[in-house]
């Protein structure tokens, strides 16, 4: 289960083990314990040990006790910088198109000089490490002086690409359409191969962007689905697609191959479900419930002046009579 605390403090256990990749703590105290064993990947700002006798840390998370956060990469996705003191930021996580952000931060911080349109900005959030691409930043000055010179940051996940990307394959041959029949999940992974990551124009290749295993996924649709592309953008040939399979799709980012790849995401279990938190769809819900500005009668008046006017009651009672 994932879990966030600012200070995880642990003192006098004769064992522990740290196995969960979703712990988001960003201090891990352990005192006076006998073994500790960490295999897993914590996020973690600083990670202290004291007086215990036998501590065993798996070799491959060496280098990879990182804090949960922004960062700023540069264009060999090395990163440049941990984005720290910013005032606001929001990931709009989106189910079948690319996913924004927004980032307002004071021009004298002194990672605010990085954040320009083409820089990639990485999101780590829990398990998962997002990224996109600054597209547009703003800045406006009033009387309040420097408190006021924030920049405004506005961009788009790594998936925009498909939006940068046209369907141009077969439009000169045949029927002038790249017609293809295939489940879903092959359907979206064929016209991105042909027009992203294997376009017949070099210059047009996105190198950086890889594909998961095709797992020919369905989704809502039993066998096959037919589609034709003719100049359509990628992103909108992925959005039809996805609306008639009710599949998704999210672009992570793979630290270890300094790469961005393409992974399919299917409908929640529970149909039922449209909005919840769990499925990161819903942050702020609020239910009401009374009778505030509630009218239980209306007066109708019709044609005529005085005691000749027609005037109708009509009440709740009334309404449901009618509809009965």
């Amino acid at each position: 289960m994932a879990t966030y605390n600012e200070v995880l403090q642990i003192e006098n256990i004769s064992h522990i083990t740290v196995t969960d990749n979703y712990h988001m703590i960003d201090i891990i105290q352990i005192n006076q314990i006998n073994e500790v064993y960490i295999t897993a990947y914590p996020y973690v700002d600083v990670l202290s040990i004291s007086n215990v006798n036998a501590v065993e840390i798996d070799d491959s998370l060496v280098g990879h006790v990182e804090p949960l956060g922004l960062y700023i990469l540069d264009s060999d996705f090395d990163v440049i910088t941990l984005l720290e003191g910013y005032k606001y930021f929001s990931w709009t996580h989106k189910y079948r198109e690319p996913d924004t952000f927004e980032l307002k931060i004071n021009r004298y911080n002194p990672a605010a000089s990085y954040l320009v349109p083409g820089r990639v900005l990485l999101y780590q959030h829990g398990a998962k490490i997002k990224g996109g691409e600054i597209l547009q930043r703003e800045i406006e000055l009033t009387e309040e002086g420097k408190i006021s010179e924030n920049w405004e940051i506005y961009g788009k996940s790594y998936a925009d690409y498909f939006r940068a990307r046209v369907a141009t394959r077969e439009v000169r041959v045949d029927n002038g359409y790249d017609d293809k029949t295939a489940p879903a999940e092959t359907l979206m992974k064929y016209y991105i191969k042909r027009n992203v990551t294997e376009p017949e124009v070099e210059d047009r290749i996105v190198e950086d962007l890889a594909l998961e295993e095709d797992q020919e996924r369905e989704g809502e649709v039993e066998g096959n689905i037919h589609f034709r592309a003719r100049f359509q953008h990628i992103s909108e040939i992925l959005q039809e697609i996805c609306l008639v399979s009710g599949l998704g799709y999210e672009v992570l980012f793979d630290r270890d191959n300094k790469e961005f790849k393409f992974f399919i995401k299917e409908p929640a279990a529970e149909p039922t479900v449209v909005f919840s938190p769990e499925y990161d769809n819903v942050s702020i819900a609020e239910f009401k419930e009374g009778w505030l500005d509630f009218e239980s009668v209306q007066f109708v008046a019709g044609q005529g002046e005085g005691a000749a006017r027609l005037i109708a009651i009509v009440t709740r009672d009334d309404l449901e009579e009618i509809e009965e």
